[in-house]
């Protein structure tokens, strides 16, 4: 009886640890995309102020600004999301 105790806490443990596990790569995963979209704003943003020329550098710069802004609200609310898994 005692074993059967002891190895249903070891598969607790062990469900537990994946699922921790699985939150931080889902977490990981989040930061990632979000990285990969400011690229592709921030790319845009610049083909159409240096290539189609449909704004200004100063409206570009604001664009840049705020998508940065964003960026880093967004990971910032991720990691510490992270951290409570940890």
């Amino acid at each position: 009886m005692e074993r059967m105790k002891a190895q249903a806490g070891e598969i607790s443990a062990k469900q537990a640890a994946e699922v921790v596990q699985n939150s931080i790569e889902q977490k990981d995963g989040a930061i990632k995309a979000a990285e990969e979209q400011y690229k592709e704003v921030v790319k845009e943003i610049i083909r159409q102020r240096d290539e189609a020329k449909t704004i200004s550098k100063d409206q570009a710069d604001k664009l840049i600004q705020e998508a940065t802004r964003q960026k880093m609200r967004q990971l910032k609310r991720l990691r510490r999301c992270i951290k409570c898994n940890r």
